[in-house]
């Protein structure tokens, strides 16, 4: 569909309908870095606001990973366009809870799960922010990653081998071993966060979180 075919006045983002939606993503695709720049930071407020989507995040979903595509974009922000998509995607690890109805969450979760074989094929071309964020994505959606046929290994050639094996664990949905969770929180900022927000998950879901802080310290 095309962006400016939405009627986003009828979908609602983090401060009601999501007017200022298809003009932010215009935005993305602007000369200006600074106005690049403003447009992006805008659209996480608007969309994956403090962790919470919304229906207009679905929506926005394709058009943010056609954004991050765009010839000669500057890594940082390829990487938080992918970043956003990804988070968009996170299904029950967003704080969905009290803020958004489940079937939104939904939404967006299959969104970014379609997006996965053009991702996985990105990463392979040797894209260093689409192999980050495809295995955080491979993270959250074991069961699409399957369907796949891939092995996470061939995207971590020169990934720590702590952190690749916790990753191999989440992609594949399996609880990782008390050892490689101490090898990967040797990492005093990933210990911290481990032991203040996500020791009490279970461990499909912890492993899965860390995948996620791993990608926004540059760790994949």
């Amino acid at each position: 569909m095309n962006l400016d075919e939405i009627d986003w006045s009828a979908v609602q983002g983090a401060y009601g309908p999501a007017t200022s939606v298809p003009t932010l993503l215009h935005q993305l695709a602007s000369s200006s870095p600074g106005e690049r720049s403003e447009a992006i930071d805008e659209l996480w407020g608007c969309l994956c606001h403090q962790g919470t989507v919304y229906q207009a995040s679905a929506l926005a979903v394709p058009f943010l990973f056609d954004a991050a595509k765009a010839p000669g974009l500057p890594r940082t922000e390829r990487n938080l366009l992918l970043a956003l998509v990804v988070h968009i995607g996170l299904g029950e690890d967003t704080t969905w809870e009290g803020y958004t109805p489940w079937a939104v969450v939904q939404d967006c979760a299959q969104a970014v799960r379609g997006l996965m074989p053009e991702l996985v094929g990105w990463a392979r071309d040797g894209s260093l922010e689409a192999r980050t964020w495809t295995l955080v994505a491979a993270a959250q959606h074991p069961d699409a990653w399957a369907s796949l046929g891939v092995d996470a290994s061939e995207l971590m050639a020169d990934t720590d081998p702590a952190v690749a094996d916790l990753v191999r664990h989440a992609v594949s949905g399996s609880i990782p071993e008390q050892s490689v969770l101490d090898d990967v929180l040797s990492d005093a900022d990933l210990r911290d966060y481990f032991e203040e927000v996500v020791s009490g998950l279970p461990p499909h879901q912890w492993a899965r979180r860390l995948v996620v802080e791993l990608a926004v310290a540059e760790r994949l």
